[in-house]
């Protein structure tokens, strides 16, 4: 969807989110900044889009971590798909593993 049409002009010059319905711009204190009376902000639909960028980056990251890191640790490819789910726990030393995850 373009901007033009999800953002309206308020009845006081500010720009507002036609979705949710807050503004995307505000006015700054006391008279303004550098000349400027006001500046850009996230609507809500904004803030919830950039969240959610944010946490796939995120996850992607570390989705690429574990898989580095598994392919250094385990260079037989069996072991490639190992977790503690399907590991054999009886043994002290796993049970105390497990546990520390």
């Amino acid at each position: 969807m373009r901007e033009e049409d999800t953002v309206c002009v308020g009845s006081d010059g500010l720009q507002y989110c036609k979705v949710c319905g807050e503004a995307k711009e505000e006015f700054f204190p006391e008279g303004g900044f550098m000349g400027m009376k006001k500046h850009s902000r996230q609507c809500a639909c904004d803030r919830k889009a950039y969240e959610e960028e944010q946490k796939y980056f995120k996850d992607k990251e570390h989705r690429e971590l574990v898989s580095r890191n598994t392919s250094i640790c385990f260079d037989e490819s069996r072991m490639k798909e190992w977790t503690f789910e399907n590991a054999d726990v009886s043994d002290a030393v796993m049970h105390k593993a497990k546990k520390l995850c």
